[in-house]
């Protein structure tokens, strides 16, 4: 299984994509997504979603939000990655399991082999980090952060191209 943030917010299984219906759901996904592997409380998911001006009702579509993104997963065999606890909610992946998590650590190890004087291995690592991108960062996704979260990412972007530049 494979999660993309780094162009449509989807899921990937065995070559076929996979997306959530709404752009609601998928921002829900591509939040838990961008804080994987750490708990996120639901009052952290309403300003997310809406900043300042949340719904009255912004708490049951949370509940709600998550129970069809835990739905999907366990509809795609990711059963139990997706846990709610008093803290709030868990989305657990593997760090091959992410788009975000494997450019960042392709930038990560190509940074210090470039520093290490090995240009044409830290080329071909900034190369493979930049292939993981299909589009806008959090593609399909509507909610307060996609914004300022899109152009965060496009910098690191922007930055590995740089890099790679440097290096060839």
């Amino acid at each position: 299984m494979l999660f993309t943030v780094l162009g449509p917010v989807a899921t990937t299984v065995r070559g076929h994509t996979h997306l959530l219906p709404r752009s609601q759901r998928r921002a829900v996904l591509g939040y838990l997504l961008l804080n994987a592997n750490r708990v996120v409380s639901q009052e952290a998911v309403v300003a997310a979603l809406w900043a300042d001006t949340p719904p009255p009702s912004a708490r049951n579509q949370i509940h709600a939000g998550v129970s069809v993104v835990r739905a999907h997963l366990g509809s795609l065999g990711h059963r139990n990655a997706l846990v709610r606890s008093q803290a709030g909610y868990q989305l657990s992946v593997e760090p091959d399991e992410l788009d975000l998590l494997m450019f960042e650590d392709c930038l990560r190890r190509a940074r210090s082999i470039a520093a290490g004087g090995q240009p044409a291995t830290a080329a071909g690592l900034f190369r493979a980090g930049l292939e993981l991108w299909s589009g806008p960062a959090l593609g399909g996704a509507a909610a307060a952060y996609v914004a300022s979260a899109r152009t965060h990412f496009d910098e690191q972007r922007l930055g590995a191209i740089q890099d790679l530049l440097a290096q060839e």
